[in-house]
């Protein structure tokens, strides 16, 4: 069997060679003029805009995750921190609306031992993805108050405002989010 195939590779590879055909591995552009070696042929990259400071806006597409944890930290004194986060799928239009970004939110809640918040958050960049990342911090009373309204899919919408960034992190000066707030139904009278 494995001889067979083999004389069929073989035959096909003869018979392309002698009709001139080029496997796609093996399809060349014109020769460089300088350097007398073949061009790779590209595609034309996606050229994506830049991220620019303003005001965004963003739509959350979906459930989110909730994350609940504790770790030991080291050092003098040695302690145990607990961390409380969620990721929720979203997109992000940009000021001048001429794209919008796919990516993810992630709202944490400050550890007890950071005290010091210069910034609402931080955007984040991918590297090699046309994707963001927004990173918000947030304080237990606001995280209590978000996971209900995420888990009946409340919360839409969501604004932020971006500062000059640098190296693919933008801080964020300020951002909210919007419910919608279901108007409660009368209850039937009583028989």
């Amino acid at each position: 069997m494995a001889a067979g195939l083999g004389r069929i590779v073989r035959f096909r590879n003869v018979a392309t060679a002698s009709l001139g055909i080029r496997s796609r591995h093996e399809r060349r552009t014109p020769k460089d003029e300088r350097n007398g070696k073949y061009k790779k042929s590209r595609k034309p990259a996606l050229k994506l805009p830049e991220i620019r400071p303003g005001n965004w806006r963003g739509e959350i597409l979906g459930s989110c995750t909730v994350n609940f944890g504790q770790v030991v930290q080291p050092g003098p004194p040695q302690q145990s921190v607990e961390f409380t986060y969620m990721i929720i799928p979203s997109a992000f239009t940009m000021p001048e609306v001429r794209f919008t970004w796919p990516g993810v939110i992630i709202i944490m809640t400050p550890a007890p031992i950071k005290t010091e918040f210069p910034e609402a958050g931080c955007l984040l960049k991918a590297e090699h993805l046309p994707s963001l990342h927004l990173s918000i911090e947030v304080t237990r009373g606001q995280f209590s108050d978000m996971l209900p309204m995420l888990g009946a899919k409340r919360l839409k919408d969501f604004h932020f405002t971006l500062e000059n960034g640098a190296d693919g992190a933008w801080p964020i000066y300020s951002w909210s989010m919007s419910a919608t707030l279901v108007e409660a139904q009368p209850s039937p009278p009583a028989i």
